[in-house]
């Protein structure tokens, strides 16, 4: 249900992201500790004759391209992908949505998917190696609870995500001792071929270096934080 300006700010975003990451236009604009964000801005304002596609943007749609990538600066798919972040994130997300609406999110969600098919591009022009079964599944998976931000809590998206890789890597999901070595198979990058260290290395450990660890992984960056 993407609108027209929606579209057009996803595709203004997609073009300028790799060019704004280049190491020239980077020294140019004096941005060598920037974030990927303030390089595209900077971008967009002092490059407008190699970007006429933002240039010609209406006040509406440079407001939706500011609100995405104001998404961008506290909000990482890749690390909520890989169990990296936390159902903190989540909640800044969540706060982010409430005060500047859901269509910024479905901006920032479809510029995601973009980029990731992306990846991997200059390997192979024909198609996107990166976007193959098990990776598409994960982002699908993530992107679908994140669509919930605006009526689930933080944790519930959160590990509600992790019970679903647990399934994707054929893990059990009943105890929070599964979804700490649930995340931890996130965090490894875990494939169904490659996963079967983890569970092993996981019960040679003693039982109180599991319950450490447990804690650890189950840590919410809400209300704790170990």
């Amino acid at each position: 249900d993407l609108g027209h300006d929606q579209l057009y700010v996803v595709l203004v975003y997609l073009t300028v992201r790799n060019i704004a990451k280049d190491p020239g236009i980077i020294d140019h604009l004096g941005l060598d500790n920037a974030s990927l964000e303030a390089s595209i801005r900077s971008f967009l304002e002092w490059y407008q004759h190699l970007t006429p596609s933002g240039a010609t943007m209406t006040y509406d749609q440079v407001a939706l391209f500011n609100d995405a990538l104001f998404i961008h600066t506290h909000f990482n798919v890749a690390q909520f992908l890989q169990g990296e972040s936390s159902p903190y994130q989540v909640a800044a997300l969540q706060e982010i949505t409430r005060t500047d609406g859901v269509e910024a999110l479905k901006v920032f969600l479809l510029q995601n998917i973009g980029y990731m098919c992306a990846l991997r591009f200059a390997d192979n022009y024909m198609s996107s190696l990166f976007m193959d079964a098990t990776n598409a599944t994960t982002l699908f998976t993530a992107l679908q609870v994140l669509q919930c931000v605006e009526t689930s809590s933080p944790h519930a998206i959160y590990w509600n995500f992790i019970a679903a890789r647990a399934v994707q890597l054929r893990l059990p999901s009943a105890t929070p001792e599964d979804f700490a070595v649930a995340r931890l198979a996130c965090l490894c990058r875990a494939t169904q071929s490659n996963m079967r260290g983890i569970p092993q290395a996981w019960g040679k450990l003693n039982a109180s270096e599991r319950t450490l660890l447990t804690n650890h992984f189950l840590a919410d960056g809400v209300d704790e934080s170990n």
